[in-house]
């Protein structure tokens, strides 16, 4: 007899879902390489660069995050899921095969401005499945135009206070202590590092940080987000202010 407020299918289908995003990493885990960070040698990386088939530690990830989407697609082989053709394009490539790509075409040392090369754009290309071409003229602009940004960027960060290291990935919340789950998701507040579940750093929670070179709105935990639209209680509740109060 099923156990009253459960629905057995929902279970077995959780489970069955559960049991092929463990084999979707395992299958990425596997291919030649993949077994250390491909920027550092860090062991065992939990974060991967999708279009550019590769592993990454949790440091490595968060600077190719600054290369931005358009260059390097970042997500965590531990909590994010996987769509199958994504799990395609990195069995498709891979650690050791990028460094062999590098190699074939005299791409010298490990600077991240090799990733807005044009060798670089057809590698991530040949791993879509896409035609490999010449680049077009306006191609390589655009990855000129994306190169410039990501060296203000660095320039600007360089200037700047460092951002605080993120705790490493953990299956508690530091603020709550909830366990992580598909629900309650795992982030990192780009304020302070902490680990925070999407109660304790709600996506609504977002602000640049440009002293740390967010010039974009970027998640923050409920200790550190501060604007005229959050309060503390005197309770120490936080409240919402309605937007009449706010203005």
């Amino acid at each position: 007899m099923a156990t009253a407020g459960r629905n057995p299918s929902i279970a077995v289908s959780t489970s069955r879902w559960e049991q092929d995003a463990k084999a979707s990493v395992e299958r990425i885990r596997s291919v030649p390489g993949n077994e250390r960070c491909f920027e550092c040698g860090a062991e065992n990386p939990e974060w991967a660069s999708y279009n550019n088939g590769i592993t990454l530690c949790l440091e490595c990830a968060g600077a190719h995050r600054g290369l931005g989407p358009r260059v390097s697609c970042v997500r965590s082989l531990v909590i994010d899921h996987w769509s199958e053709p994504q799990v395609e394009i990195m069995v498709r490539g891979g650690n050791a095969k990028l460094r062999a790509f590098y190699l074939k075409h005299d791409i010298q040392g490990t600077s991240l401005k090799n990733y807005f090369t044009p060798e670089g754009e057809q590698y991530r290309r040949e791993l879509a499945g896409e035609p490999v071409t010449e680049l077009s003229d306006g191609d390589k602009r655009d990855l000129k135009d994306h190169l410039q940004k990501y060296l203000a960027h660095v320039e600007l960060q360089s200037h700047k206070p460092s951002a605080p290291t993120w705790q490493p990935d953990g299956q508690m919340c530091d603020l709550c202590g909830t366990i992580f789950t598909m629900i309650k998701r795992r982030h990192h507040c780009r304020s302070c590092g902490r680990l925070a579940c999407s109660d304790c750093a709600p996506a609504k929670n977002t602000k640049p940080l440009p002293q740390f070179g967010f010039t974009k709105p970027v998640r923050h935990c409920i200790r550190c987000y501060k604007c005229p639209a959050v309060f503390g209680t005197p309770s120490g509740r936080v409240g919402t202010l309605s937007a009449q109060e706010s203005s």
